[in-house]
């Protein structure tokens, strides 16, 4: 127990040593005065800040009051000039009445139109109907074509088959007429003569 009350002690005359020499680079200065002369410092701050506040106040009220004048007499303008739109939109409703009878007309008109338009949309689609049966005749028609086309590539096969037994026969004929010089040139060894021609 003795201990913890001797170092108490200690420590209390540490604090007290540094609260005395170093607080916030103010040397010999403790918490509590350094406390005291930002309590003063805010205290001074605070009544320059209010005293800035009323003449701005005083400024604004003076202001307010001018803009109060000044509005009444611009609304007593404004009011003025609003009366004499009032006339000028009576005016423009008129207008606009007459305007709106022409649209009604440009409607009835724009009816008559819908409705031709509506007869020629029939008449577009018996026409598509009619394009529709055209396609299936031109699709009848194509395969038609594409038979025919087999038919010529079969033609086109058996020609190939024909040019080749006639390349085949060609090179016979050319075989046999060697061989018959070869019998003309034995025959003539042989001492025959050849048949004269009437």
């Amino acid at each position: 127990m003795l201990d913890l009350h001797v170092e108490m002690d200690r420590l209390k005359v540490r604090v007290a040593a540094l609260e005395a020499r170093t607080v916030s680079g103010m040397p010999d200065t403790s918490i509590a005065e350094r406390f005291g002369v930002l309590h003063d410092r805010v205290d001074i701050v605070g009544r320059n800040v209010l005293k800035a506040l009323d003449l701005r106040f005083k400024e604004l009220d003076s202001r307010i009051s001018d803009t109060r004048a000044e509005m009444k007499q611009g609304f007593e303008h404004v009011n003025g000039r609003l009366d004499l739109i009032d006339l000028r939109f009576e005016q423009v409703d008129g207008r606009f009445e007459k305007i709106d009878q022409r649209f009604e007309t440009i409607d009835q008109r724009f009816d008559v139109i819908d409705q031709r338009f509506e007869t020629i949309d029939q008449r577009f689609d018996v026409i598509d109907q009619r394009f529709e049966t055209i396609d299936q005749r031109f699709d009848v028609i194509d395969q038609r074509f594409e038979t025919i086309d087999q038919r010529f590539e079969t033609i086109d096969q058996r020609f190939g088959r024909v040019e080749q037994d006639i390349a085949h026969l060609k090179g016979a004929v050319t075989g046999l007429t060697g061989d018959m010089t070869d019998i003309k040139a034995m025959l003539v060894s042989l001492g025959a003569k050849a048949p004269e021609r009437a």
